[in-house]
């Protein structure tokens, strides 16, 4: 799913480091981790602030996307069924979206079911 576009990583996110040519691709990435992370619940979203919370955490899931491309290492590798995970400034990049998902989205990554009634998570 597509959450944001180029003029608004630039404009309002503040964007600087993807060319506009990057960016769709970066950014289908970056919204596949950010709708991981949240199990899906960041398609549903209609409440505005939470949309605009949501379009910074891709734009900043992007970033770190880009980063990697841009010389991350690799950090492990497997041969059967291959599989390869890269560090980004010592981390793996999936690490990062996470820590940035967290800040943006936290409630939203709650394993738990959500009482839309009540507009809480149960435990």
């Amino acid at each position: 799913m597509t959450y944001t576009n180029y003029e608004y990583y630039t404009d309002t996110y503040g964007g600087k480091l993807i060319s506009e040519s990057d960016f769709p691709r970066l950014e289908s990435i970056a919204a596949a981790y950010i709708d991981a992370l949240t199990f899906g619940r960041t398609a549903s979203v209609e409440d505005e602030s939470v949309l605009e919370l949501v379009k910074m955490a891709v734009c900043t899931a992007a970033d770190i996307l880009w980063r990697r491309e841009q010389g991350g290492r690799i950090a492990s590798e497997r041969v059967g069924d291959y599989s390869v995970s890269y560090e980004v400034d010592g981390e793996p990049e999936v690490n990062q979206i996470y820590r940035v998902a967290k800040v943006y989205l936290g409630d939203l990554m709650y394993r738990g079911f959500y009482d839309g009634e009540y507009g809480s998570y149960i435990k």
